[in-house]
């Protein structure tokens, strides 16, 4: 069984990859509920909460999509961060009402210290406010792939949210996904794309500018990325688009429950919806050639050299 195709959000808030309109993302939001999607990724700090008001306005979004928000930090455009009981109740209560909603689906950590994940005292806190009725489930939005092991002494059935596409395959072999297996985890794809140096739109001369998250990016490490992403063109077919082959790879990867690509206009999100058809699944050989190719450029992940 193949993983969920959902929608992720930060790109709708305008600091991901450049602004967005208001009106082409509550467009986005629609057509992901007409196209089929009922899985939404958010976070509070998403354009400042005016992504969760964009969901929460479309009361048909709201109401039939399951919500996965993630809390702990304090704002977008900064690193400041808190995990105090108190901090994490208001911010989940904010989001509730952003949403116009009485309950979430599930609620994350977004990107806490492995030493923090490591304190006992934490995960009592999201059991309390499951207990209080304003959640279903917990997890955790890793930080770093290999702070699953601050986990292990967890005790619920955790929905994990880590960084997993062509480029970056480390949860298949750090022991994340097996890990996930054995403990009945639930797994999310984020970054399928690899803020779009998957999508075969990018060359070696492409720039970005601020806001974009990769204007930060030196031109080495973007160029590497480029060349990487190359090795992996035999993926795209006359029926399967290169942006497709990627999330299709996260699609067909064991453990995986749900991929959430990013979107900042309907035509992009066209492409996702597709991937319903299982007719565009990875055949198993390739896969495999995408998993062995992998271990010839995993230096292309930033801090790995």
């Amino acid at each position: 069984m193949t993983a969920e195709i959902g929608l992720g959000t930060w790109p709708l808030g305008g600091n991901a990859y450049g602004p967005v309109p208001v009106n082409t993302a509550r467009a986005v939001l629609r057509a992901a509920l007409d196209g089929g999607i009922r899985l939404i990724d958010t976070a509070g700090i998403y354009g400042d909460g005016t992504v969760e008001t964009l969901i929460g306005d479309d009361t048909e979004v709201s109401g039939q999509c399951r919500v996965i928000s993630k809390a702990g930090y304090l704002t977008e455009a900064g690193r400041q961060q808190c995990f105090e009981a108190g901090f994490l109740r208001e911010s989940l209560k904010a989001s509730l009402r952003r949403l116009k909603r009485e309950r979430l689906e599930v609620l994350l950590l977004h990107s806490p210290p492995a030493d923090l994940l490591a304190a006992g005292w934490i995960e009592d806190v999201l059991v309390g406010l499951v207990a209080e009725g304003l959640i279903e489930g917990y997890g955790v939005s890793l930080a770093h792939v290999d702070d699953y092991h601050a986990l292990m002494a967890w005790r619920g059935q955790l929905w994990i949210e880590v960084i997993y596409n062509l480029l970056d395959q480390r949860a298949a072999e750090n022991g994340l996904l097996k890990t996930a297996r054995a403990r009945g985890w639930q797994v999310i794809a984020r970054l399928p794309l690899a803020s779009g140096f998957l999508t075969g739109s990018h060359t070696r001369d492409s720039t970005f500018a601020a806001p974009d998250c990769r204007a930060r990016w030196s031109r080495e490490q973007i160029v590497a990325w480029i060349d990487a992403a190359d090795r992996f063109r035999f993926l795209a077919t006359p029926e399967r688009s290169a942006v497709q082959a990627a999330i299709a790879f996260c699609k067909s990867t064991p453990s995986v429950t749900a991929v959430i690509p990013g979107a900042k206009s309907v035509a992009q999100l066209s492409e996702f919806l597709a991937l319903q058809d299982t007719r565009l699944d990875l055949e198993a050989h390739e896969y495999r050639a995408a998993r062995a190719i992998w271990t010839e450029i995993s230096w292309v992940v930033p801090g790995s050299r």
